[in-house]
């Protein structure tokens, strides 16, 4: 089979599975990193540290043994987490413009300047972050789809075989 444009990732340096499994290690690594810093100090983070290498370990697992059906866990994270960040980019800049919306009391001038700093920073983080999610989600993607057709011209072949036979 030969390998189109498609079966590069969006950086074009790699092939997709390669793409796909680094992205599985990257999800691995964060999960034991989060583990080891914030062991014991809140349930809650443990917990998605763990479900952070779960994905990362299936991501690489189904990359590197073609299996297409791993990479769905992850692929579904990232579109609720792409979506939450779609959602949370008009709110932020609705805060950036106008802080008292979100407040009851009137915030001071100097208070003000200082939310809509910090809204402005969170805001280019969370766009930072959607861009992130959306090129892991494309690579996933086109990872998934490279392998569900090798599977099923696997499965072609062997049927084949077995008619010959």
């Amino acid at each position: 089979m030969t390998l189109s444009s498609n079966d590069h990732c969006l950086c074009g340096v790699m092939h997709v599975r390669s793409g796909t499994l680094l992205i599985g290690v990257f999800y691995l690594t964060f999960g034991c990193i989060a583990t080891v810093a914030e062991h014991g100090r809140l349930f809650a983070v443990d917990l998605a540290a763990l479900a952070v290498m779960v994905l990362g370990a299936c991501t690489a697992c189904g990359a590197d043994k073609n299996k297409h059906q791993l990479l769905m866990p992850l692929m579904i994270v990232l579109v609720i987490s792409n979506i939450a960040f779609i959602i949370s980019v008009p709110l932020l800049g609705i805060f950036i413009l106008s802080p008292n919306l979100f407040f009851e009391n009137k915030v001071s001038e100097s208070q003000e300047t200082e939310f809509r700093q910090i809204g402005v920073v969170a805001d280019f983080v969370i766009f930072l972050l959607l861009l992130k999610g959306l090129w892991f989600l494309s690579t996933l993607y086109e990872c998934y789809k490279y392998l569900k057709h090798n599977d099923s011209s696997f499965d072609v072949e062997m049927q084949n075989s077995r008619i010959c036979r």
